[in-house]
This record gives C-alpha cells, sequence and structure tokens, in this order.
C-alpha cells in the first residue's frame, strides 16, 4: 500500500481519514511519525497569535503581484498554437465533415475502377438516385466527380482505413459497435 499524501495527512489530523487509510498509518512507522509531526505543527499554530501584518503590506501588496507576474516568462507561443486549438480546430472539423458529405453525395459520373485499364461504370444510371432541388443546385454548381479527381482530392479512404479505426477503438466501443452491427443485420421481426 502507498504512503499517506499531503491532503491525507490533513484529513488524518482532522479525524475523516477512511478507515482503510488509518490502517496504513498504524502499520507504517514513517506515515505514524509524519501524521505525529503534523498533529504537532496544527496543535503551535492553533495556539498562536496570528499577527497581522504591517499597514503598509496592503498598499505595496497589488504592486508586488503585477512585479511577480511581469517577472515570469511568458509562454512561447508560435503562430499555429492559436490555429491548433479545439476552439478553432471544430469549426474547421465540421466544414470538412460537411465538405466530405456534399461531395460524396454527389450525383454524375461516379466512375469506379475495374480491372487495371481502369475501366468505370456509371452509377448514375442507377435508377433509385433521388434529389430534392437543392442537391440538384449543388450538383450543377459542383460539377461531376469522377474516380481520379476523388483520389486527386484525397476523399478516398485507403485500404485498411476502417481495420486502423476499429483498432482505436476502446473495448467499449467495440462492445457497442458490434451491438449495433447485429441489431442492424438482425431479421426484422414480424
Amino acid at each position: 500500500m502507498t504512503h499517506l499524501t499531503p491532503d491525507e495527512f490533513v484529513d488524518a489530523a482532522d479525524g475523516i481519514l477512511g478507515a482503510a487509510r488509518l490502517q496504513h498509518v498504524d502499520a507504517c512507522d514513517l506515515c505514524s511519525r509524519e501524521l505525529e509531526a503534523v498533529v504537532v505543527m496544527l496543535r503551535a499554530g492553533a495556539a498562536g497569535p496570528v499577527p497581522e501584518p504591517s499597514p503598509l503590506f496592503w498598499d505595496h501588496f497589488p504592486a508586488r503581484v503585477r512585479n511577480a507576474i511581469a517577472a515570469e516568462p511568458s509562454p512561447r507561443r508560435t503562430p499555429w498554437s492559436a490555429w491548433l486549438r479545439w476552439p478553432a480546430l471544430v469549426p474547421f472539423a465540421a466544414l470538412a465533415i460537411l465538405m466530405i458529405a456534399i461531395v460524396a453525395g454527389l450525383p454524375g459520373n461516379r466512375a469506379v475502377p475495374v480491372g487495371d485499364d481502369r475501366q468505370s461504370i456509371d452509377l448514375s444510371a442507377a435508377g433509385d438516385v433521388t434529389m430534392d432541388a437543392e442537391w440538384r443546385a449543388l450538383a450543377e454548381v459542383v460539377g461531376p466527380l469522377d474516380w481520379d479527381t476523388a483520389v486527386e482530392a484525397g476523399l478516398v479512404t485507403a485500404p485498411g482505413a476502417a481495420d486502423v479505426a476499429m483498432l482505436d477503438l476502446s473495448s467499449d466501443e467495440r462492445r457497442e459497435l458490434s451491438r449495433l452491427v447485429a441489431t442492424e443485420l438482425a431479421p426484422p421481426e414480424s
């Protein structure tokens, strides 16, 4: 068992330390001696009068604090340090996710490579593609997006990216993912 922390010594002196930690004090000579010293020090501090500071103390106190703060070295910041903080990164991440979702949902000439000669299959000819007016307008502004353009823009995941993402999950997250997949793949109840 570990020795008592300074906070635990104060708790023991005040009589509010837990029973398990008090057993450690009884068994450990070092902690027992330290606790005795803390109790003696607290009693000595409580017995004597507390002297009032000089009347000039409070007049000079703000200036001393200001000088002490000015003497502290300022943290070295790079121009990028302001951008690499959560309040700045969250909007950029949200914008990137939105752009990926928009580009991934665009209709048009989506070509999928088949074989080595880079043949393609036009996925826009699938009859079940439904778009409302806003998506059509966005598709007209952005234009067609083929496989090569998506690869050049970095919008295609690398092989094995799902495996890497799975390895980054905690055990609780893996259990929850397994539960969600099992729920989605379960046959519908009749």
